[in-house]
């Protein structure tokens, strides 16, 4: 329950701050492209008074500067972009569903039967709740799985950190339900129950973390990084780059044969990330000589 309302909580605060994000009026703007219309409209000109003391020390050679450093994105005719989607990607969601759902009746039967005893009402309600509201967040997903804006809100992440928990906290419970089980019918509802658990931290380790679509591009023949398709599994061991390493191991590497760079990875995303910060001048320091 801990876990759950840490999860609730997250994503109420991303919601409300995308939700104030995207009901702001002043912003950044993007700036345009050009050699001589980079810095247009953060350079004042000659009649705006306002904001002149904040350019007065600034020179061509500042701004020559400023425009070597914004990117520009130059076309190539050998680039093509390509969606991937994810082998079986709403047979696994609903794979999710079914598994969580047989969750919820397993817990909704040991609250009806009292098998976890007399005192075990409390476990089992909850048992219920954790897995209705992991239900939620998994019907959630499976509705925005084809939306072209992607997830605004992570919750892949929530229901993989879930399911890792539910399974680590069902090994004790199963040991000890099989080593002093109160009844058949409580030892047979925590195996059930230890398995669907093991079915979906199995699903949510080897699938592509996120269980979305990709965008890919292959720029002047290089193919893109196979990163973004790793799963949880191959990030954390580094299975991803298996195939480079190997084609390394069997003949000298060539331009071709490299994979190009991620996209959050690329000189003009970083820098454009980096342009969001805003600029805060140092003090000045003013020294003063005494006789």
């Amino acid at each position: 329950m801990i876990v759950c309302a840490g999860s609730f909580t997250l994503l109420v605060v991303q919601s409300v701050r995308h939700v104030t994000n995207s009901r702001q009026i002043h912003g950044y703007k993007a700036i345009p492209n050009g050699n001589d219309a980079i810095y247009a409209q953060a350079v004042p000109s000659a009649g705006d008074e306002s904001d002149t003391d904040e350019y007065e020390n600034s020179d061509e050679e500042d701004i020559m500067i400023n425009r070597r450093l914004s990117l520009s994105r130059v076309p190539t005719n050998e680039s093509h972009i390509e969606v991937d989607k994810p082998r079986a990607q709403l047979t696994m969601i609903t794979i999710e569903e079914l598994a969580i759902l047989c969750e919820v009746a397993i817990s909704l039967t040991a609250l009806i039967t009292r098998s976890w005893g007399h005192k075990g009402a409390p476990a089992a309600w909850v048992s219920l709740t954790t897995w209705t509201y992991i239900l939620l967040l998994s019907t959630a997903r499976l509705f925005r799985t084809n939306s072209p804006k992607g997830y605004v809100l992570k919750l892949w992440n929530h229901t993989a950190v879930l399911y890792g928990c539910q399974w680590l906290f069902g090994t004790v419970l199963t040991r000890s339900a099989i080593i002093h089980p109160r009844s058949a019918l409580s030892r047979g509802l925590a195996i059930g129950d230890f398995a669907l658990s093991t079915l979906l931290v199995m699903i949510a380790l080897t699938t592509r973390k996120g269980n979305k679509t990709i965008i890919l591009e292959w720029e002047d023949g290089l193919e893109p990084s196979r990163e973004p398709l790793a799963s949880l599994f191959s990030l954390a061991t580094f299975g991803w780059v298996d195939a480079i390493v190997w084609k390394g191991y069997r003949k000298t590497y060539e331009l071709p044969d490299i994979w190009n760079l991620a996209p959050k990875d690329k000189a003009a995303v970083v820098l454009a990330h980096y342009r969001q910060v805003k600029y805060v001048a140092p003090p000045k320091i003013v020294l003063h000589s005494t006789n």
